[in-house]
């Protein structure tokens, strides 16, 4: 018995997997700034008709201010890199379903730099 409860316990601990990723591998000594950098990922992935930008999802992203609640309590941050489940597999078809490595990188960045408009 004693071993099934730890083979149990290590097959579980092998199965779990991660929920956030590593910080940044790249050099963030760059200003990041959503003006420069991050505003063409937003628009491509995240504010577009039907997704953040005419209420068919909460919060207006076609501008900082906008996404600016979002920022404040971390959502934009928890989905965006630690969940990474926006943009959604669900976007259409002429839409990312997922943020690449370099615009993850680029919105990791931008969070150390907090938010730099």
């Amino acid at each position: 018995m004693k071993q099934f409860i730890l083979c149990s316990l290590l097959l579980l601990t092998l199965a779990c997997t991660r929920s956030t990723i590593d910080p940044p591998t790249g050099d963030c000594a760059e200003a990041i700034t959503y003006t420069d950098n991050v505003k063409d990922i937003i628009d491509n992935s995240c504010a577009y008709a039907g997704c953040h930008i005419d209420n068919a999802a909460p919060g207006d992203y076609s501008s900082y201010q906008g996404m600016q609640t979002y920022i404040d309590n971390g959502l934009l941050q928890k989905r965006m890199l630690e969940i990474q489940n926006m943009p959604p597999e669900y976007a259409p078809d002429d839409k990312p379903k997922s943020l690449t490595e370099d615009e993850k990188e680029i919105i990791s960045c931008w969070v150390q730099n907090e938010y730099a408009e």
